[in-house]
């Protein structure tokens, strides 16, 4: 189960809040230099978002994710599907061998933010200090697909174990060769 700050339940179920609630997206690879950092919003595009343990920035980019399930009998998997793509990114995809790594983030920050309010971090102009909220959420790209517009990736953790062969249960000749005996 999730545990949420009391300000992030309080805006959940108030009629109006003044917090945002905004998905950050961290992908990594080692053939790229530096780690892609976008977020998702409908905000001006010199806005920056800085998170906790982050020295880089987040820029605005569009894209939707679709956040796994919280469930003990199921493997978390999530959808991403990321907008105005760049061939830059859709080379990387197909050219490497190890899955990117997808770091996902929930983060919240104050829509009405006040200067003189010593309770909130400091904010430059077009800079956001955002709290962490969920996350993060280590993913890895699984499958992807593309159109003229789109791409959609499939994230999923690093090892499939429910997928994977049990080697408990597979008999060969090597593994228990008296089960191919003759008698």
């Amino acid at each position: 189960m999730r545990t949420l700050s009391p300000d992030a339940v309080a805006a959940i179920f108030a009629q109006e809040s003044k917090w945002i609630f905004t998905p950050l997206l961290r992908i990594d690879h080692e053939s790229l230099s530096r780690p892609i950092r976008i977020y998702s919003g409908e905000y001006e595009p010199y806005v920056e978002v800085y998170i906790p343990g982050d020295s880089e920035p987040y820029k605005a980019f569009p894209f939707q994710v679709n956040i796994p399930e919280d469930l003990a009998e199921n493997i978390p998997q999530a959808q991403l599907t990321i907008s105005n793509v760049s061939y830059e990114l859709i080379q990387i995809l197909r050219s490497v061998t190890e899955p990117p790594k997808i770091s996902l983030y929930v983060v919240r920050w104050d829509a009405t933010y006040n200067p003189n309010d010593s309770s909130l971090p400091p904010m430059e102009l077009g800079i956001i200090n955002a709290v962490v909220e969920i996350g993060p959420l280590e993913l890895f790209v699984r499958e992807f697909s593309y159109t003229d517009e789109t791409l959609t990736l499939s994230l999923g953790q690093d090892d499939d174990y429910l997928n994977s062969p049990a080697v408990k249960d597979t008999f060969n000749v090597q593994v228990a060769p008296g089960l191919f005996k003759r008698i």
